[in-house]
């Protein structure tokens, strides 16, 4: 059994799954953490074609609080 995990990144949502992986069967065994919370990194970004220095410490603050639960 393998401890994996995988955060997705996109414009609105920063997603957190932790879950017991079995190489043998390919399978999840169990998930241990699935975490949603939403950044709004994309926020403006049409308009200036930049990220915000909000919106990408909002990202931050999630980044470490998901560090925290790994």
């Amino acid at each position: 059994m393998e401890t994996r995990s995988s955060i997705d990144l996109g414009t609105n949502t920063c997603l957190l799954l932790v879950a017991d992986w079995n190489p043998q069967t390919q399978t999840v065994e169990k998930v241990r953490a699935d975490h949603a919370r939403v950044v709004r990194l994309g926020q403006g970004v049409d308009r200036t074609r930049e990220l915000q220095p909000e919106a990408m410490e909002r990202t931050l603050a999630a980044l470490r609080d998901y560090s925290a639960e790994v």
